[in-house]
């Protein structure tokens, strides 16, 4: 029998989320079974934010025992039967109560840690049942423990080194990354700004607030206390040939930073890179529309 299967969420933005784990059904495990359903999509007029927080589940072939959570004893019979995740599991559960009863329920094969790990053990509780399901640790979106260093003036300066990895060749790639002139827009307190200047001939940091003071005293930092929009003569004047590299870590949401971005162009060489965070602010944090917005 083939039919199909309407999910109500308790927020629209959730739909979107999950359409889009149903997408990637193929390496995270929400959706574990291929019966489960073919398409899914987000049901009636809606936005980011707002609509009916309906989503569709077209041609499940699954029986409704499948569709089911299972009770406490059920899933832990169930994970006792099989065999153990390779490498270390990580507990995502909620309510966090759930973490105790597995940890002491558990056997022994299953090597539970909250930082190294492999494999994560999504659990959730709704009227009485146990939802869960086992993703590959790529699916929790969290910092890998072999990325964080030491506290600097701002540990901000982790984004910029992964999208400098991806400039340089990607993460497998030694080769050093040099520069000539930088422009690091919104720089304070200068946690990227002292990062680019290790491998820059100079970085104009632009920002009205102060930078760290072991920021501002570097050799080859220069720095502009202006705001972006009235910055584009002084950059000009201080790189006339043009800069190499605009990168920009401001709070702002992309409509915001866009514009203020653009209009620094003019005092980048040809072949110049930008850098770019783009930040979603909010609880209807739906990607999809934002990137529609973007183009």
């Amino acid at each position: 029998m083939v039919y199909d299967v309407w999910i109500e969420t308790s927020h629209q933005s959730l739909c979107t989320r999950l359409v889009t784990y149903f997408d990637q059904r193929s390496t995270l495990t929400l959706f574990p079974e291929s019966n489960f359903g073919t398409r899914a999509e987000e049901l009636g007029p809606h936005t980011s934010t707002s609509g009916p927080k309906l989503v569709r589940l077209s041609g499940v072939t699954a029986s409704p025992e499948q569709l089911h959570a299972c009770s406490r004893e059920e899933l832990l019979a169930v994970l006792a039967a099989q065999p153990a995740p390779a490498g270390g599991v990580r507990l995502q559960c909620l309510p966090l109560g759930l973490n105790s009863m597995l940890l002491a329920a558990l056997p022994r094969s299953w090597r539970l840690h909250p930082v190294h790990f492999d494999t994560v053990l999504h659990v959730l509780e709704c009227e009485g049942k146990l939802n869960w399901g086992l993703a590959p640790a790529a699916s929790l979106w969290r910092t890998p423990p072999d990325l964080r260093v030491a506290r600097g003036c701002s540990r901000a300066v982790h984004k910029l080194q992964e999208a400098l990895r991806a400039l340089r060749g990607g993460a497998c790639s030694r080769a050093p990354l040099r520069l000539g002139t930088v422009v690091d827009v919104g720089a304070a307190p200068g946690g990227w700004t002292a990062h680019l200047a290790t491998m820059a001939e100079r970085v104009i940091a632009i920002d009205p607030a102060a930078l760290a003071p072991e920021v501002a005293a570097l050799p080859n930092v220069t720095h502009l206390h202006a705001r972006s929009e009235d910055a584009l003569a002084d950059i000009l004047r201080l790189a006339p040939q043009g800069a190499d590299l605009l990168v920009c870590d401001m709070n702002l949401v992309p409509p915001e930073v866009m514009p203020l971005v653009a209009a620094l162009l003019p005092a980048l060489r040809p072949g110049a890179q930008v850098i770019v965070t783009l930040k979603f602010v909010g609880v209807g944090r739906d990607r999809a529309t934002a990137a529609k917005t973007l183009r």
